[in-house]
């Protein structure tokens, strides 16, 4: 995913990011319109993303029912067969090293692929 979007403030000591939001529920549907009957998770760090994300999915017609939007930490024990993450900073860099969060067990819940 590609956007351009700040990082802001939300409830709390959260953070959200609309512009990414939006770009993650895009891929979500680009997700689900390539790969029918399978399952899909949009997932993020954080509290104030999330609401953004959920708001977005229930007011999209072609999401509703068809991806859960949890946080990584609600999504312990479960899988998906493709997982959209919205980290909210996008400050990484360009190091691949910064990225090794991925290899812990709770981001190993896809099957399939991994977008984001």
């Amino acid at each position: 995913m590609d956007c351009a979007g700040p990082e802001e403030p939300a409830r709390g000591k959260s953070l959200r990011n609309e512009a990414e939001a939006a770009a993650a529920l895009a891929e979500a549907r680009k997700v689900l319109e390539r790969n029918a009957g399978q399952s899909v998770a949009l997932l993020t760090f954080y509290r104030g993303q999330l609401h953004e994300l959920r708001e977005g999915a229930v007011a999209d017609e072609a999401l509703v029912g068809r991806v859960e939007v949890l946080t990584v930490d609600a999504c312990q024990g479960s899988e998906f067969d493709h997982v959209v993450l919205s980290p909210v900073r996008s400050s990484l860099g360009t190091k691949i090293e910064r990225l090794a969060f991925l290899k812990e067990p709770s981001m190993q819940r896809k099957q399939r692929g991994w977008h984001f």
